[in-house]
């Protein structure tokens, strides 16, 4: 087929750029009518398999600035068997010329529209009937299209900033169809060759290296052309238009470059430098350089996804890539790492080896994310990001116990691709899956089976069965057997463990069935394979000792590799398992005591767990509190984070109004010590945990305990910090403006908080002063606060910091509850999707039957256009359902142990 054919067909004038002068072809045969049957998508969504692009040419014309954009495409095709039709994608495209070629013949297609089977969404399947049949063979389609340059973040989109307008793209899952007309299935990937043309002092970057760039006679028009990329399915194509500020990164083996907003490249050093030591840590651990030619990182202005993974060209949040400013947080450096991390694994897992279909993104996103603390942590052993994973990891596993949860792998709903694919809940339970079997097989078998599949299948497609099939080759053990299990399984196993100790020597019994929800959720058999790896000491030197065996049956027995009954059991060694466990009281008790004095691992992973008994009814929650009072004393960042979560959730279900009193009390005796060690103020040899558990400890002591200590001080802060933040950390800023309007008086001036609101330009800032808004006690204010999403004052970023807010606090939730149902439809209309769907978390703080039932009943019609956004309602709901469950069964238990001891 045609190779080089862009400036070919630049030269005939198929394809124009920036009104030069070109050559006007002959024109197409138009041939007397022919019909035929247009083949059939698959059930599944999937195209016909009839045709297959084999290279993409695509010409763009490009202005930021304006409204709308242009483009023309051709595709060479191959044709697998006879057809009177090609079907590819488009979506929002307005198609104005469509062109068959097969030969010498140039033939007018006729076009139309139809939805792919089972589609929720518009038609996006674009049809081409041709006049007579294409036979097998080489083809070719030419396209010309125009399409809106929107804001929402989807396809083609523009953002404006700093006093330039910029378009950028974002095609995952399935949006490169708004780009141009394409085959929009990761199986189909092909060569692209990309030229665009824009207004002149604007920049253009794609996937590829720039190859020229001419100026258009009148000089009006700039048309950048770049070299071919490797082969990639239409969502990793990436572009960026706009008055970009480019900087070199160091040198190395992959031209590494930043890209960023006018005026703002300065602030993106520490990323280029963690990105050149990141892709030596990635082709390191999958044996084979960087894939791609060059490698650019994308600043983008208010990214929703947070990060993308277009090959070699690597988009990021403007505030996670641009991290070397004084508005930076600790978190956000942190959050930066993790995420550049995370879309640079892809490159190699994902770009370079690409699943077959939408049905395994969650490989992609589990894998990415497993790498992510991997090679964070091997590079700078001190993030400890496989800690917050680990926390995380818990998080998942409560939402995963609910009756709503959903297998990993899911059929992919056209239209509707954010159910059972890229939902961030599901990457941390795909990481732990993986994570779990890395824990099984052993670090350095793992990585050889993880690069026999990216060696085996490099530049071509390859999903779950086919890595199973390379792990279980370089360990010898039945990895799909484990895998498959958890991955077409929902929820969470619940492993009961028993040791038992005979004269043959230890045992432990083993058992499993699927964790409960609730005390009242139905005991159903498992049916999961588990790799239950047990740690327990050994000789006389308690040397700890790990042996796994696989728990396939719902029964059986283990005998333990030690001559002496041990002192304690933990099946679930360094927390690794995706799975529950249950002892019996006394043997949890003594691993209660050794966990507590073992290693964060282990710290983290059992106190996730003992709220996990406490939900589903194994374990009294007073028992849980007589584990977190022993945990004051603790400074390592992720473990205070677990207590913290776990008192958020006591908070949350089991605190009476009338224990109220006790329960800050006992909240502030554990993090008091912590907050008054830390202060508000960095010291100078301060480290960067250091830095992230000051804001954690100080707006849980605030939200909590009510700690008048930390309100007063938080108020003095306040009232400076309204007119503007200075030099104060952002985070400390917020945290000082929300606990100030809490506490009343001037840091709760509702009039000087709005006019702050409306003058402020930095985004950090503004969203502290929506959220000092949102958590006046005054119900009145509050009232007035909400009604500032409605009123066009708070965009949708900014109403998701105030519902947020707002939900942080027992008497603000009834409120809360009341205004949402109140003005649920406003409130609909005026977020967009992805906004809708996020506020449903809110609603699963509702821990009230009859608020529960009010939102339910205002939000169920505003969901209905959104498969996502009810499948998320469905979820907050059941999260509250059980919340109600266990505070009927537990308060009084935990108000009675509050009551007895002094706080």
């Amino acid at each position: 087929m045609v190779r080089g054919l862009l400036g070919a067909l630049l030269g005939m004038g198929f394809l124009s750029c920036g009104g030069a002068d070109q050559a006007v072809p002959p024109p197409p045969i138009v041939l007397p009518g022919f019909r035929t049957e247009i083949p059939a998508s698959l059930p599944t969504g999937q195209l016909p398999p009839v045709v297959r692009p084999l290279f993409y040419a695509l010409s763009l014309e490009i202005d930021p600035s304006a409204g709308s954009f242009s483009g023309e495409v051709v595709i060479d095709l191959d044709v697998r068997r006879s057809t009177g039709a090609v079907v590819l994608h488009a979506a929002d495209l307005r198609v104005t010329a469509a062109e068959l070629v097969t030969g010498d013949r140039r033939v007018r297609a006729e076009v139309s529209m139809r939805a792919s089977p089972g589609a929720l969404g518009e038609r996006e399947e674009l049809v081409l009937v041709a006049p007579s049949p294409l036979s097998p063979g080489g083809a070719q389609v030419r396209i010309a299209y125009t399409a809106a340059l929107t804001e929402d973040q989807r396809g083609l989109f523009r953002v404006r900033e700093s006093g330039g307008v910029y378009a950028f793209t974002e095609l995952e899952p399935a949006d490169a169809r708004r780009l141009l007309p394409c085959f929009d299935e990761p199986e189909y990937k092909a060569p692209f060759e990309v030229a665009v043309s824009v207004p002149t002092g604007n920049v253009v970057l794609a996937n590829a290296r720039e190859e020229s760039r001419e100026t258009s006679p009148d000089g009006k028009h700039t048309i950048f052309r770049f070299a071919s990329t490797a082969p990639l399915p239409p969502y990793l194509l990436g572009l960026a238009v706009g008055p970009l500020e480019l900087r070199d990164g160091p040198k190395g083996p992959v031209p590494l470059r930043l890209a960023a907003p006018r005026g703002r490249s300065a602030q993106g050093t520490s990323a280029l430098e963690a990105a050149a030591a990141l892709l030596r840590q990635l082709a390191g651990y999958f044996d084979r350089p960087y894939p791609f030619g060059k490698l650019d990182l994308l600043a983008v202005p208010s990214f929703a996804p947070g990060g993308s993974q277009s090959a070699g060209l690597v988009s990021l949040r403007d505030d996670l890539l641009l991290v070397d400013s004084p508005q930076s947080t600790a978190a956000a450096r942190r959050a930066g790492v993790s995420v550049l991390a995370h879309e640079l694994a892809h490159q190699w897992f994902g770009d370079v080896v690409t699943v077959p279909w939408w049905d395994e993104q969650w490989l992609n996103e589990g894998m990415a994310t497993l790498l992510e603390g991997l090679l964070v942590d091997s590079w700078r052993p001190g993030t400890a990001l496989g800690l917050d994973l680990l926390v995380d990891a818990g998080a998942a596993m409560d939402r995963d116990a609910l009756g709503s949860a959903r297998a990993l792998r899911q059929p992919w709903v056209p239209g509707a691709a954010g159910l059972g694919t890229g939902a961030e809940e599901g990457d941390v339970k795909a990481a732990a899956v993986l994570g779990m079997i890395r824990g099984w097989l052993g670090d350095e078998t793992f990585q050889r089976g993880l690069r026999a599949f990216v060696r085996g299948h490099e530049l071509g497609n390859a999903g779950a069965e086919e890595l199973w099939r390379d792990l279980s080759d370089a360990s010898g053990q039945d990895v799909a057997g484990v895998a498959r299990s958890y991955v077409d399984t929902p929820g969470v196993p619940l492993v009961r463990a028993r040791l038992v100790c005979d004269a043959q020597g230890p045992r432990v019994d083993l058992s499993q069935e699927r964790l409960p929800a609730s005390a009242l959720g139905r005991r159903a058999p498992g049916s999961w394979r588990i790799p239950v790896c047990l740690a327990f000491p050994t000789g006389w030197r308690a040397t700890v000792q790990r042996q796994c065996v696989l728990l396939g049956e719902p029964s059986a027995s283990a005998r333990l590799q030690a001559e002496r009954c041990p002192s304690w059991i933990n099946p679930n060694a360094d927390s690794t398992g995706y799975y529950r466990f249950a002892l019996p009281a006394e043997q949890l008790a003594a691993l209660g005591r050794a966990a507590l004095k073992g290693e964060a691992r282990d710290k983290i992973g059992f106190l996730g767990n003992a709220w996990a008994l406490v939900q589903a009814g194994e374990m009294p929650a007073p028992e849980l509190l007589a584990v977190l009072a022993l945990a004051a004393r603790e400074r390592q960042r992720q473990v205070v984070e677990q207590v913290i979560l776990t008192l958020r959730r006591v908070e949350g279900a089991l605190v009476l109004e009338e224990s109220r009193p006790a329960f800050q009390s006992f909240a502030g005796r554990l993090l008091l010590p912590a907050a008054r060690q830390l202060g508000w103020e960095a010291g100078p040899e301060e480290d960067g945990e250091q830095q992230l558990l000051r804001p954690a400890v100080l707006r849980a002591l605030g939200e909590l305990a009510e700690d008048r200590w930390l309100a007063a001080s938080a108020t003095e802060r306040a009232v400076t910090l309204i007119e503007g933040p200075g030099a104060a950390d952002p985070e400390l800023a917020a945290l000082a403006l929300r606990l100030g309007a809490r506490r009343g008086g001037s840091a709760a001036d509702f009039e000087k908080l709005v006019q702050a609101v409306r003058r402020t330009s930095i985004p950090a800032h503004r969203a502290a002063l929506v959220q000092a808004l949102a958590s006046l006690r005054d119900p009145a204010l509050l009232r007035r606060a909400l009604g500032l999403t409605l009123d066009g004052t708070l965009g949708a970023t900014d109403s998701l910091h105030a519902l947020r807010a707002a939900a942080a606090y027992a008497d603000s939730r009834r409120l809360l509850a009341a205004w949402l149902a109140e003005h649920a439809a406003e409130l609909a209309g005026k977020l967009p999707g992805f906004a809708l769907e996020r506020m449903m978390a809110v609603v699963g703080r509702l821990c009230d039957r009859e608020q529960r039932t009010l939102v339910a009943q205002a939000l169920g019609p505003m969901v209905q256009p959104s498969p996502t956004a009810q499948a998320l309602l469905g979820e907050a709901l059941e999260t509250a359902d059980r919340c109600v469950e266990l505070r009927a069964r537990q308060a009084e238990a935990t108000a009675a142990y509050l009551k007895r001891r002094r706080w």
